[in-house]
């Protein structure tokens, strides 16, 4: 069944195609009050689900999530496909310390897009946003780890980045906004003074820890 793909003469959808067949016990098409397939089902689908991604149509287009949605004869839906392949694909490649440590010099690139496009990108990396203009989470990882890394530096010109200087190296692939939330997630944070990592109440003071000074 995980195996079943659409042909000339046979079944459309997979809901046909399993229409067709006699399910085991605890394995069934019927849903529940709330629209949700049995765990049996469930496990079918998604197998049948996940062994779609990276595939290509008929016509030779890859797979798409709506495409899979459709073809299951709405045995799942385009969230649910998402979630599927994300279990099952390979990790992102991490970001490449000649990315990480780009900074402009000499006579080459003055963005870090323009560098990243003389850079041969591994799949699942790209400078292609979405519909929505956001980049993919592998562009993204990449733009991210560059960003942290200029935290706390200076410019050709000695002074420190800021944001907005960040958001125009990077060609614009990531906002002033987000640069602060890259930043903060960077910061380290101050070490616990000894006398909160050693407070223990007493008899004359706080009961509690949060009642210390």
């Amino acid at each position: 069944m995980a195996h079943w793909r659409p042909g000339e003469d046979g079944p459309a959808t997979l809901r046909a195609y399993l229409e067709t067949l006699e399910l085991p016990d605890g394995v069934s098409l019927d849903t529940d009050k709330k629209g949700a397939l049995g765990l049996g089902m469930a496990a079918w689908v998604k197998a049948w689900a996940q062994g779609l991604r990276g595939e290509t149509t008929p016509d030779g287009h890859p797979y798409t999530l709506d495409a899979v949605a459709a073809l299951s004869g709405n045995l799942t839906t385009k969230p649910t496909v998402g979630n599927y392949w994300r279990e099952v694909a390979p990790p992102l490649p991490p970001p490449p310390d000649h990315v990480v440590h780009w900074r402009p010099g000499g006579d080459g690139p003055v963005t870090l897009r323009a560098y990243l496009e003389t850079v041969e990108l591994p799949d699942r990396v790209s400078l292609d946003p979405d519909k929505k203009g956001r980049l993919g989470l592998g562009m993204a990882a990449w733009v991210k780890a560059w960003a942290q890394g200029l935290r706390g530096e200076t410019t050709p010109y000695g002074h420190p980045y800021t944001q907005g200087a960040v958001v125009t190296l990077s060609g614009n692939l990531i906002i002033k906004s987000t640069v602060g939330r890259y930043w903060r997630e960077a910061a380290p944070l101050p070490e616990p003074p000894d006398h909160v990592a050693h407070w223990r109440p007493g008899e004359d003071g706080p009961a509690t820890l949060q009642g210390s000074p």
